[in-house]
């Protein structure tokens, strides 16, 4: 796959002017960090295919992710060429012959041992980490780690953008991602479990808590789910024999 030589400007937040007041009712003026926003078509062979609401770095990962977790596409082998415009407003994918699929019937994941010390690990980090989160509180983040070695973190205004990032990156790499750790910041839907099983990876960690048709959906297809993961705490709904 070709992405385009332009680089995406990774700044994800922006200083805007407010007018602050404490608790007496008292004004000031100052610069906040606030988070970026963009909204990034997709065109696969020149058909508008989606737009992204989404933060501006990244954008080949995440277009690229996105396709693999929503069963567009098999796998990196059917883009031929990814380009994003000088304004981050227009993603351009040149898909091979027959590359665009409809999405497949889920397929249960194989489950893969894991270490409570892993996701502490991820969990502690995801702390002290996470940079635009930290100064804007407008973003969230996601994790992507191979027995107990976090290989990309990823931050966008969605939890599903920062996902499909790190997706992009591992398939970007060759990554196996049947060997692979999800750890997010956001609550758990079932449309999140989802793509984590479309993407063929076994564990999923969070922050925050599941819905009960996600936990229902990880079970349903092998798909171990922790979640909340935090340094005080984990709540594992996993296949007996692991961990």
């Amino acid at each position: 796959m070709h992405v385009s030589d332009l680089q995406q400007d990774a700044g994800l937040s922006r200083y805007e002017v407010c007018v602050k007041y404490d608790r007496a009712g008292h004004g000031q003026r100052t610069e906040l960090l606030v988070a970026e926003e963009r909204l990034l078509e997709v065109r696969l062979n020149g058909t508008l295919a989606m737009k992204l609401a989404c933060s501006p770095g990244d954008l080949p990962e995440l277009v690229l992710g996105r396709l693999y977790s929503e069963g567009m596409i098999s796998g990196i082998e059917d883009v031929e060429e990814i380009h994003i415009d000088e304004q981050g407003a227009r993603a351009e994918v040149n898909l091979r012959t027959g590359g665009l699929k409809e999405a497949h019937d889920l397929v249960p994941v194989t489950p893969i041992p894991w270490q409570y010390g892993w996701i502490m690990s991820m969990a502690e980090a995801f702390m002290h980490n996470t940079p635009a989160y930290s100064a804007t509180r407008g973003t969230h983040s996601c994790f992507l780690a191979v027995a107990g070695e976090t290989l990309y973190s990823a931050e966008d205004l969605g939890r599903h953008n920062a996902m499909d990032k790190v997706v992009g990156c591992a398939l970007r790499d060759g990554v196996d991602l049947r060997q692979a750790i999800l750890y997010s910041s956001g609550r758990v839907p079932m449309d999140m479990a989802v793509k984590v099983i479309r993407a063929g990876i076994p564990v999923l960690a969070s922050k925050a808590v599941p819905t009960a048709q996600a936990i229902q959906t990880a079970r349903a297809y092998r798909l171990t789910l922790i979640s909340p993961a935090q340094p005080a705490q984990l709540c594992v709904y996993s296949p007996a024999e692991f961990p």
